[in-house]
């Protein structure tokens, strides 16, 4: 079959192909929480919302990806944001090591809106063997309060990365 690494480590297809193993995985919230600082801290995640953690290297209860092996990877992060008709601003940013690795990526939400909003960011980075990466959530500009969703489809907020080299 394509794209599958064998029981004894053999790679066949494209997933893999080019280094040594593949490593990554995928989170999402399963449940509402609110941000209530205007500090970036750490989103866990519940035990349940791991959809997928290629070598065991993810840990829910803490955040944390933390890598086996070095190389190149990719991590994508996205905070979705109930709007209740007052102004707020959620943030997100993905931390290697606990130091932001490019931006952090905000969504307005205005007084006058209702639905919901988006916070969202990608990036590419290196990672020794036992770096470690986490999404951040916050509330800039002194409004804390907004509420994060989850769902069980892993499309609300999310959290995500692959070694690539």
């Amino acid at each position: 079959m394509s794209g599958i690494i064998g029981s004894a480590g053999s790679k066949s297809g494209v997933i893999g192909a080019g280094h040594d193993a593949v490593a990554g995985f995928r989170v999402h919230r399963l449940t509402t929480f609110t941000i209530t600082s205007d500090a970036l801290g750490i989103v866990t995640w519940e035990s349940g919302g791991v959809l997928y953690d290629i070598d065991g290297s993810f840990s829910y209860s803490t955040g944390k990806f933390t890598a086996k092996k070095a190389g190149k990877y990719f991590a994508q992060g996205k905070l979705m944001v109930g709007l209740d008709n007052t102004t707020k601003f959620a943030s997100m940013a993905i931390h290697k090591n606990g130091e932001n690795l490019g931006g952090v990526y905000n969504s307005q939400i205005s007084s006058s809106c209702s639905g919901n909003s988006g916070a969202a960011g990608s990036t590419i980075f290196d990672l020794a063997a036992g770096d470690w990466i986490a999404l951040y959530a916050g509330s800039s500009y002194g409004w804390s309060g907004a509420t994060t969703y989850g769902d069980s489809s892993g499309n609300a907020t999310y959290f995500s990365a692959i070694k690539i080299s």
